[in-house]
């Protein structure tokens, strides 16, 4: 799993196509329809072939370590293609996704929103600039614990 966050000081998404056949269904009225998160750590996260439901743990624990050096108080989790060549089929990222959002959402310290699946969205942001700003995680599903930035776990 891949993962890469930026602390936001502001961040609206406008979900504007379905790319995938199994992309989230969503009201008419949503689509095309700005929606305002303001400040938020924003995660977009790529499941990979081999990841697994500790592999979801061990990549809330990164986010939640880094949503805490933030001090964000809300966490937005999108499912994204584009951080890894070799990705899981739509159905387990899906269900990886969401699971990782659920684990997040255990926590009484942020609120988590979980982007809508398989759309294309138009996004508007401003990232912080702090030292924990921008962060990429690797966790292998073989890892006791996720690697930041130029770590590497095999």
């Amino acid at each position: 799993m891949q993962i890469l966050t930026l602390h936001c000081t502001t961040f609206t998404y406008t979900p504007t196509t379905p790319t995938t056949p199994s992309a989230a269904l969503l009201p008419d009225g949503d689509i095309g329809t700005p929606v305002a998160l303001g400040e938020c750590l924003y995660a977009l996260v790529t499941v990979q072939p081999g990841d697994r439901p500790t592999t979801v743990s061990q990549a809330a624990r990164g986010l939640r370590r880094i949503a805490r050096s933030t001090r964000a108080k809300k966490v937005v989790v999108n499912a994204f293609a584009h951080l890894a060549a070799d990705l899981a089929d739509p159905a387990t990222t899906q269900s990886l996704v969401h699971r990782l959002a659920e684990r997040l959402d255990e926590s009484p310290e942020w609120d988590v929103v979980e982007l809508p699946f398989g759309w294309r969205k138009h996004w508007q942001l401003e990232v912080s600039p702090h030292e924990w700003a921008e962060r990429a995680i690797h966790v292998s599903p073989y890892a006791s614990r996720p690697a930041e930035q130029d770590q590497l776990v095999c």
